[in-house]
């Protein structure tokens, strides 16, 4: 049993791949929602060093204050290599307002949605090459 290496996650109309160590050994991570498909890597994931286990992206970032941000928080999971584990965990988006009009909102004002996600994690045998990575995460619908 070794440290999952590559998780995918969805829930509530958002979809997560990450990757802890991907091609070139840096992160990966690729978020979806109705309105975005980002991906990011390396230094622009951050680690907290507070929270263990949350990764942090800016999905939007506005004037002054303003910013998107969405909170993986990544469970400690091991696996035998080339197998799959079902995982459940939370992500967070934070939205913040405020700051860049100081006379009518000059503090900041933070939005928090939950999301409960489900999904994989596993111990892949190779790394993928970022171009091949993430996989599609949208749930397939069989044709009626």
């Amino acid at each position: 049993m070794t440290d999952a290496d590559h998780f995918q996650l969805s829930g509530s109309g958002v979809f997560v791949d990450y990757l802890p160590m991907g091609a070139g050994a840096v992160s990966y991570l690729t978020y979806q929602d109705v309105h975005r498909t980002v991906r990011f890597c390396g230094d622009q994931i951050r680690r907290s060093s507070d929270l263990r286990g949350a990764v942090t992206v800016d999905l939007e970032a506005g004037l002054g204050l303003n910013v998107v941000t969405f909170t993986l928080f990544v469970p400690e999971v091991r696996v035998a290599n080339g197998r799959r584990a079902k995982i459940t965990t939370v992500g967070l988006v934070r939205e913040t307002l405020g700051g860049a009009l100081p006379d009518q909102l000059p503090l900041p004002i933070d939005h928090f949605t939950a999301i409960q996600m489900t999904g994989f994690a596993e111990k892949r045998t190779g790394v993928l090459p970022w171009n091949e990575s993430p996989i599609d995460v949208r749930p397939t619908i069989p044709a009626s």
